[in-house]
């Protein structure tokens, strides 16, 4: 990270328990912003809101009792994400 003058990376796309994992002194910051994950992985989902002054402030989405499942699951597999089309 010092070679590229780096504090901070932030990554997602990785499901955690509460949303947001900061490791290594917060220098490494994984986001997972879909609550519940197909609806079987009762987890939270986070934001990270970055301040004008690069302060971090995460605010996390707790999934709600009864959350509807919008896509369809087998157990933990879910499909990928949908190829967009260009425009």
């Amino acid at each position: 990270m010092g070679m590229n003058n780096l504090k901070t990376v932030i990554r997602s796309h990785d499901v955690v328990k509460n949303g947001i994992d900061k490791m290594h002194d917060n220098r490494l910051i994984t986001l997972f912003s879909a609550p519940n994950y197909c609806g079987v992985h009762n987890n939270n989902g986070a934001i990270l809101i970055i301040k004008k002054n690069y302060e971090l402030q995460a605010k996390l989405l707790v999934p709600e009792k009864g959350y509807d499942v919008w896509i369809p699951h087998n157990d933990s597999e879910c499909p990928a994400s949908p190829v967009r089309k260009a425009k």
